[in-house]
């Protein structure tokens, strides 16, 4: 081929090659910077109790959210395990335009003593923590020889409209015992107080807080339905024959349905005498975590047996978690935190949004 055929041949193809390779200024390469919103948490004091609600509209451009979500913490001591919150994390698909509502649910309550302690309030949330149940002694002129709960901690949520698009449920209470026994006993131990974190009470025998009683968990809400309550043990296992539980009570179901609150807590004590003094120990089951239904509250249970010495026995169980929800729009995984709770101080939640702008 001749220089003036190829020539000729590259004039003809101008138009087509002029089309393929040329790019408008407009086309160059975009720009997208990460951004991230986090909703407005509540305070921790004990009596703050709301939920916190926040408005998000979904910029330009974004067709997508990455999110975390995640419940209220349980009332109950410090670092106590069963107080983590469930936790909801993902990608959501969204519209431009769409304004979204964050609710941020509140943890629930244990305080530290009961030099002033009453029945406490569930954090509230997208599904409401239960209340822990408190009543002094009777006759004791004091109320150092109750016992309390923990409350439950709230749901937190993502909606669209009055529709939910994630849900993170609340952790349940903590179950509470004391007890205090008469001086006549040589192991005699005033106003111990004691707080469980396994499924089982103890009873108070010649000084040692160690016989295993097994209590009833409240359960775990599931989907839509709330959990069932913590059910009356058998009071056989290393115990008297004769020993049987007296006004034993199984724990509250959780509420069903869309948010679910959790159930409230319940309350027993019992009594026994060895020469003229009583012996008591105080039961005060765990309230449940609220969120797309509510979790079931913890059974007490009380009993005696009088031999050399006072036997005062008692059973008291910790609270159900609320449940999670994921709309269609989302996808995801489920856990629990790793934030545990605070003696005398409430935990709560959070929600956590990051996309790209794109400019």
């Amino acid at each position: 081929m001749t220089r003036r055929t190829l020539t000729k041949s590259a004039a003809w193809g101008v138009p087509v090659i002029a089309a393929a390779v040329a790019l408008p200024a407009s086309s160059a390469s975009t720009n997208c910077v990460p951004a991230r919103f986090d909703a407005p948490a509540p305070g921790t004091g004990a009596n703050q109790t709301e939920a916190t609600t926040t408005t998000f509209v979904v910029p330009q451009g974004v067709t997508s959210l990455s999110f975390t979500v995640a419940g209220g913490a349980g009332g109950a001591r410090n670092g106590y395990d069963r107080s983590r919150a469930r936790l909801v994390q993902g990608t959501l698909q969204v519209t431009p335009g769409d304004v979204l509502t964050l609710i941020v649910g509140q943890g629930g309550y244990k305080p530290q003593d009961l030099s002033s302690a009453a029945g406490w309030y569930g954090g509230q949330g997208y599904g409401n923590g239960g209340h822990s149940v408190y009543t002094p002694e009777p006759g004791a002129g004091t109320n150092l020889y109750g016992a309390v709960g923990g409350s439950g901690g709230g749901g937190s949520a993502i909606l669209l409209g009055s529709t939910p698009l994630v849900v993170a449920g609340g952790a349940p209470g903590q179950g509470h015992m004391t007890g205090r026994v008469p001086q006549s006993d040589p192991d005699w131990i005033p106003y111990q107080y004691m707080v469980w974190g396994a499924d089982h009470g103890y009873d108070y025998i010649q000084g040692s807080w160690d016989r295993h009683i097994y209590a009833g968990f409240g359960k775990d809400a599931s989907g839509a339905t709330g959990g069932s309550g913590g059910t009356v043990p058998s009071a056989t296992s290393g115990d008297p024959a004769t020993l049987g539980w007296q006004n034993a009570f199984n724990g509250a179901s959780g509420a069903g349905g869309v948010p679910g609150n959790g159930a409230n807590g319940l309350y027993n004590w019992v009594e026994s005498q060895v020469a003229g003094q009583n012996a008591r120990v105080h039961a005060s089951s765990a309230a449940g975590g609220g969120g797309y239904a509510g979790g079931g509250s913890g059974n007490v249970s009380r009993a005696y047996w009088s031999g050399t010495y006072a036997t005062v026995v008692a059973a008291v169980g910790d609270g159900g978690y609320g449940s999670d929800y994921l709309a269609p729009t989302a996808t995801g995984t489920t856990g629990v935190t790793d934030v545990r709770a605070t003696t005398g101080t409430r935990t709560p939640g959070w929600v956590t949004l990051q996309y790209e702008v794109c400019t």
